[in-house]
């Protein structure tokens, strides 16, 4: 469409100046649900429908609810038949899928019907062409939303009675899709029942339904709704047990492929948890114990003051060497590190120097790695083929101070196999310790020794299995402070006895903030209950000790979910656990702002996109440099991955200097303008850029046209006709970008005037850059895989 759009110009020009031109699903993840597929072509007589009239009638549900109509010449169609064990129910599922392929799309429709009630239980329809490529919606999310509750009107009428709507978020980085999603959950008696639940999801192009699920128990039995309130005493039973455990928090950057050295997005936050339970029985007005719990032996271990003391003895500084070590050099300290950790008789193989300049890690920054092995005595018929002949691993150290970074020694072994440990997981904390203070003497002082084992308890029949490895997983400590992405890793094979791995993740770059100006933990407490409540609702809880016969029971709770939720430990807000920014609960005041605005549907759905920071947003507010940067940069999304690769080859982009660990935010001046510059939005000349100057339309007409990557065609300046009464005050060198925003409807005229010396303000350039996110296909590019 764009370039049809494009095309049209163009040639409308040529023809003005006289030139010639030549794509229920059942949700089978959940742990008590079975699923089996059969063949379709078994006799199955028990079956209201067959798969012919599966078939069919799924066609005609498509039809009647979604106007989807499926034609058997164009769509090829495949069907499995699935069966389900659910609440101690059971019934089977025709999954059926249908396929059409041609030049211009792809077309791909599932539907799942349940083949003894007819019931249509999913639903989705996927459309790969260029119309479905648009990166933004044309429906705001109200109407996306109207259209969602008559879909279901009219498939579940008697459902969405008993139903309400998950609380909608303004959600960030969605910038990808076009679609809108609704998750409305079951509400027994003014409780919520999450287990049942409908979602749909609606193209925001056009209006059409891309996604239905129905998940929904028709039989259940309801207990008797309590008669006394217990949830203020719920809350304060909540309020006394909750814990808010003060740590360093490593976020995403939304920003970057990868959190490099010195750009980490670091917070000391408060995180809640609950040890006790999420649940409280809102009968009883008792914590609901997780019965699995009982089925484990929890033994939690920690040096005592002199065996603390002994071990802080053995700390010492890391000090660096003046250069990388040599291969010689290398070799002969991996030899006499693997003689240590495994014994004599190892031959090193495959020995390789690397950088990464980038690495997350920055004992990982230079490295040598060793592959070696070892060849085994020669075993006897009895046991040969059982066990390899020979014994391999690897190892790395860091090549600027021999420091080991990793090691591992491949574990064969079958699972069925009987043996004795050679000794016990206490036993190996304290092996464990020993290897700390040999090889990590610099870490000592700085990570948690408190250890808590989980071992499963065997009943009287049932024979017990030994564990095949213990690990040991010891966590980095900063100003007495958790930071659980730093971490030395150690684990044992316990039929050996021998050490399988031993791992140090750590980076020495990161500066952390100092814990002095911190909130107290009952202002975080008070923060989070002042935001989140118990909430009503029904669960499944086992009644039942035995693991092999559960019985399962509807219990009515009080929850309070403090997952994926933390507290800034300096200024209280509520963050999220994606990136560390603040949970956005109201924006009554922005959307005040943008009410009555020639832009406001617009405006709403870029920020509903995260396009637009709803925090202090001015609809007059003059646009500098800087705004338009930000705003270009943040539209286009995750393509920053591209400077990374780029940066690791000789044209490299400016330097970043800039400090980001920075509460404020994750992208810094000099960050957009580097990225900017690699977009082709400003220069070379990157220092002398002024960030402070005012945007004129003509700039943001250009710079607009770069975002969609049309300036080679807006060069062709004797191509186009600017239609306008001001025309001639357009700079030569902009006219044609200028003409081209014009003609795609980038900007609107005032009086049939450009007006294109005059300074945008943040609603004009809102609505020119939806306007140009209409007119832009989405980004496939690669996506950033974080660590």
């Amino acid at each position: 469409m764009n370039k049809e759009k494009i095309f049209s110009l163009i040639l409308t020009g040529c023809l003005v100046l006289g030139t010639t031109f030549p794509a229920f699903a059942v949700d089978a993840k959940k742990t008590n649900t079975i699923a089996t597929n059969n063949p379709v072509s078994k006799d199955n007589k028990n079956l209201k429908f067959s798969k012919e009239v599966a078939q069919k009638k799924a066609k005609e549900l498509l039809q009647k609810y979604f106007d989807i109509k499926i034609d058997d010449k164009d769509f090829k169609c495949n069907l499995t038949l699935s069966s389900y064990k659910h609440n101690n129910s059971s019934y089977s599922v025709w999954n059926i899928y249908w396929h059409c392929d041609s030049y211009n799309k792809e077309t791909v429709i599932e539907a799942s019907l349940d083949a003894n009630t007819g019931t249509l239980i999913s639903m989705h329809k996927n459309e790969y062409s260029k119309a479905s490529n648009v990166s933004i919606p044309k429906l705001s999310i109200e109407e996306a939303q109207k259209i969602s509750d008559n879909v279901i009107k009219n498939t579940n009428p008697s459902e969405y009675k008993l139903c309400e709507l998950s609380n909608n978020k303004w959600f960030s980085n969605r910038v990808n899709s076009s679609d809108y999603s609704f998750h409305y959950v079951r509400n027994l008696f003014g409780a919520k029942y999450y287990d049942n639940y409908i979602t749909v999801t609606v193209n925001g192009l056009t209006g059409k339904i891309k996604s239905y699920n129905f998940n929904w128990d028709k039989n259940i039995k309801v207990p008797p709704m309590p008669k006394i309130d217990l949830s203020k005493v719920c809350e304060d039973k909540f309020k006394n047990e909750m814990n808010v455990n003060l740590k360093y928090n490593l976020f995403k950057n939304k920003y970057q492929y990868e959190n490099k050295e010195n750009t980490k997005n670091i917070k000391l936050v408060y995180e809640p948890s609950l040890e006790k339970s999420n649940f409280i029985d809102a009968t009883t007005g008792e914590f609901i114990k997780d019965s699995s719990i009982d089925n484990y032996n929890v033994e939690t271990i920690e040096l005592n003051p002199k065996e603390k003391t002994t071990l802080y003895n053995k700390y010492k500084n890391l000090e660096n060497y003046k250069k990388p070590l040599e291969k010689a050099e290398a070799l002969k300290l991996i030899n006499i590190k693997i003689a240590e950790l495994y014994g004599k008789g190892y031959t090193v193989k495959n020995l390789d120097y690397r950088e990464y300049d980038n690495s997350t890690k920055s004992n990982e920054n230079k490295t040598w790695t060793a592959h070696f092995t070892k060849e085994l005595e020669s075993k006897n018929e009895k046991t040969k083929n059982k066990e390899p002949e020979t014994k391999e691993g690897y190892i790395r150290i860091n090549a600027l101070n021999g420091e080991i970074v990793a090691a591992n020694l491949y574990s064969y072994f079958d699972y069925n196999e009987k043996f004795t440990p050679k000794f016990t997981w206490k036993e190996g904390y304290y092996k464990a310790i020993d290897l700390l203070g040999k090889y990590y003497p610099s870490r000592v002082k700085n990570i948690d020794l408190k250890l808590t084992h989980r071992e499963i308890i065997y009943t009287e029949n049932e024979e017990k299995e030994p564990e095949r490895f213990y690990r040991y997983h010891f966590t980095r400590k900063v100003n007495n402070i958790p930071y659980d992405n730093d971490s030395i890793y150690i684990e044992f094979n316990t039929k050996t006895g021998e050490l399988s791995e031993i791992n140090c993740s750590w980076d020495d770059n990161i500066t952390f903030q100092s814990p002095n100006k911190k909130i107290s933990v009952n202002k975080a407490k008070e923060t989070y209950f002042n935001k989140y409540k118990p909430e009503l609702r029904f669960i499944w809880q086992n009644t039942s000790k035995d693991p092999k016969n559960l019985k399962r029971e509807l219990k009515l709770v009080y929850a309070l979910d403090n997952k994926d939720i933390y507290v800034n430990a300096f200024n209280s807000k509520l963050l999220n656990d994606y990136d560390g920014e603040e949970i956005k609960f109201d924006i009554s005041e922005f959307l005040n702002e943008i009410k009555g605005s020639k832009a406001e549907k617009e405006i709403k759905i870029l920020a509903y996109k995260g396009l637009i920071d709803t925090k202090d947003f001015k609809l007059k507010k003059e646009v500098k440099n800087m705004d338009l940067i930000k705003t270009l940069v943040d539209a286009l999304g995750y393509t920053p991955y591209l400077i990374e690769m780029k940066n690791s080859t000789a044209d490299k982009l400016a330097n970043d200097e800039s400090n980001s660990n920075s509460n404020e935010s994750l992208l810094s001046k000099e960050d957009y303008l580097k990225m900017a510059k690699y977009y082709g939005f400003i220069g070379e000349d990157v220092e002398n850029f002024d960030a402070d100057k005012k945007v004129s339309r003509e700039t943001m007409c250009k710079a607009l046209i770069k975002f969609l990557n049309y300036e080679t065609i807006a060069e062709c300046k004797d191509t186009f006709v600017l239609n306008a009464k001001d025309s001639h005050e357009v700079s030569k060198e902009n006219f044609g970008y200028v003409a081209l925003a014009k003609g795609l409807n980038l900007i609107d005229l005032e009086n049939n005037k450009v007006k294109p010396k005059s300074t945008v303000t943040m609603e004009d350039l809102s609505l020119s850059l939806f306007r140009a996110l209409e007119n832009k296909e989405r980004s496939y590019g690669i996506v950033p895989m974080y660590r």
